[in-house]
């Protein structure tokens, strides 16, 4: 049981305890921006092509769709289901991206919505995911 004094302690002494966690938790700040942003563009664009790949390497499935001709294919979904959770954007915030992404066709938030429905597009992920844990475990025995 927390008594009023206890409680009031704690109050009182928070910003004292944050504090001390960011000096001794908290990472370096950068003060090279242009060493960071060069680094960062270098390994953003090296990310883009292995997950690219690794896509491609997880969608290698032949399925047969019946009903009307999807508007997306399999590729696309994913790489938009990815692009969104990865930069944490919204459905309507990751459709006014597409473009910037080479996707021109014209899907609305709730299609976006609809992609993570798609057992086709849970498949892949759960590939590509199955994909990447066996490549880091590789890349582990072959180091250590």
């Amino acid at each position: 049981m927390i008594i009023q004094q206890d409680y009031e302690y704690f109050r009182d002494s928070i910003d004292d305890l944050i504090s001390g966690y960011r000096e001794k938790l908290s990472l370096p700040i950068v003060t090279d921006w242009k060493e960071y942003e060069s680094s960062y563009r270098y390994r953003l664009k090296g990310i883009a092509l292995e997950l690219r790949g690794m896509i491609d390497l997880s969608s290698n499935i032949t399925v047969e769709e019946s009903g009307t001709y999807p508007l997306l294919d399999t590729n696309e979904k994913v790489s938009i289901i990815l692009v969104k959770e990865i930069f944490q954007l919204r459905n309507r915030r990751t459709v006014y991206l597409l473009p910037l992404l080479g996707i021109e066709k014209d899907i609305s938030y709730k299609t976006v919505k609809r992609l993570y429905s798609d057992p086709i597009v849970v498949m892949i992920l759960n590939n590509l995911f199955v994909g990447t844990i066996n490549r880091k475990g590789t890349f582990h025995r072959h180091v250590g």
